[in-house]
């Protein structure tokens, strides 16, 4: 079986309307954290990686394996 190209989808914060913002009773922050996803196609299931930084640091990364389940 010949193998696929991955395909890869790719987001960043780019402005205010997808900034994270920190909101409390007293006043709202805009947070500097920006982040990173990108998706792609294995064999039968997708994979994902999740990377986010804040002041310019990564201080996260998560890796997903999506498989599909039959509700049959």
């Amino acid at each position: 079986m010949k193998k696929k190209k991955p395909i890869y989808v790719e987001t960043f914060i780019r402005n205010d309307l997808e900034t994270v913002w920190k909101f409390s009773k007293w006043f709202s922050i805009k947070l500097p954290i920006s982040e990173h996803f990108t998706v792609w196609e294995e064999e039968d299931y997708l994979k994902a990686n999740h990377e986010m930084w804040i002041l310019g640091k990564k201080f996260l990364t998560i890796d997903y394996s999506i498989y599909s389940v039959s509700t049959e």
